[in-house]
């Protein structure tokens, strides 16, 4: 029944046409996204039609029965409805665990007697996960979380860093005015994630337009295991937590991330030109870090993450996008609530390791 338009034979005939984001996941719910943006229904009929009741539903029930009613649809014409905001249900989004393919209904019915019914694909995405680059590219910052535990622990050993290296500096976002501040924090934050022992997994194959599962910083911390997006994340939860505006930049194949050295931020949450950030990083208000150095071992010097990921932004032909995540804070893309709680074993260090270039 997910093919044709259906209808009793003789009776008026309408056709429907959603304009829908193809996914849902719990980002998107927690977030109040609107996926279905407008449904156009069409009187193919030499007849006016009064009373048209229109239902949607999803199989399985992530979202609540909708039904809306037009008085009347002139013969030959198309009513857009463009305020139909559907609510998706917070716990079935939350318990789903694995990408699953479903479909979203429509059926207009005339007292009472259907006239159309036809489902369309729908995929419901695992609760941690991320769809790709092909939509909403500004709901992966619901998957920057700055207030997960283990963001704490990785602030508190960047702190201890940052007061052995530089006495009377402190973990202290833009208060002091100073870039060079703002970029002590940021190096800290690196040396800091350095020492937590992840390594690097693969991600999936042409995972930026497939999408993938975003580890949270916990689970990164607990299995140390991160992909590029996990530790890109990561970084940008750290420097959020730290009171610095981050940002998540994407490439073909890659992510990294990017943040502020001064108090500013984009004006808009998604930036598709790698020219602007690279001026943004020639003036000094903007560094790129090349997220994956965190894996290595030895860790590579923090200049140096900073050069492969600014060689990486040149390639202009692969830039996708940056999300810049104050600005998408601003348009109410909140970090996802998830309470799961793991058990993680850390230790601080001492804080005169591996922390050579702060300044």
């Amino acid at each position: 029944m997910t093919g044709k338009p259906e209808g009793p034979e003789g009776l008026p005939k309408v056709s429907l046409k959603p304009d829908y984001v193809p996914f849902v996941n719990f980002a998107m719910q927690q977030n109040a996204v609107p996926f279905l943006r407008s449904l156009a229904i069409e009187n193919v009929t030499d007849l006016p039609l009064s009373d048209l009741r229109i239902r949607i539903w999803s199989d399985p029930p992530i979202l609540e029965e909708k039904s809306t009613s037009i008085d009347t649809l002139s013969p030959n014409s198309t009513c857009n409805i463009d305020d139909l905001f559907l609510t998706l249900l917070r716990e079935p989004l939350r318990r789903q665990t694995e990408r699953e393919e479903g479909h979203l209904w429509f059926e207009v019915t005339l007292n009472g007697v259907s006239l159309f019914r036809k489902a369309h694909p729908l995929s419901l995405l695992a609760y941690n996960e991320w769809y790709g680059v092909s939509t909403l590219p500004e709901i992966v910052a619901a998957h920057v979380l700055p207030n997960d535990t283990a963001v704490e622990r990785i602030i508190a050993e960047a702190s201890a860093i940052l007061r052995e290296k530089k006495p009377g500096w402190s973990m202290s976002g833009y208060q002091s005015g100073d870039p060079r501040q703002a970029y002590a924090q940021v190096a800290a934050i690196y040396w800091a994630a350095t020492r937590q022992k992840i390594s690097y997994v693969n991600p999936p194959a042409s995972f930026e337009e497939t999408g993938q599962k975003i580890r949270t910083p916990e689970h990164i911390l607990d299995r140390k295991l991160g992909t590029c997006m996990d530790t890109t994340t990561l970084l940008a939860a750290c420097f959020e937590q730290a009171g610095l505006r981050p940002a998540v930049v994407m490439v073909e194949g890659h992510a990294f991330p990017g943040v502020w050295l001064a108090d500013k931020s984009f004006d808009d949450p998604v930036t598709f030109h790698a020219s602007i950030l690279l001026n943004r990083i020639a003036l000094g208000e903007f560094l790129v870090v090349e997220s994956t150095g965190i894996t290595k071992t030895p860790p590579p010097t923090f200049k140096s993450v900073q050069d492969l990921a600014r060689q990486r932004l040149q390639g202009e032909k692969s830039f996708h996008y940056t999300v810049d995540v104050r600005a998408a804070r601003k348009i109410g893309i909140r970090p996802l609530s998830l309470t799961e709680q793991i058990n993680i074993s850390w230790n601080t260090g001492e804080a005169n390791d591996l922390a050579p270039d702060l300044a």
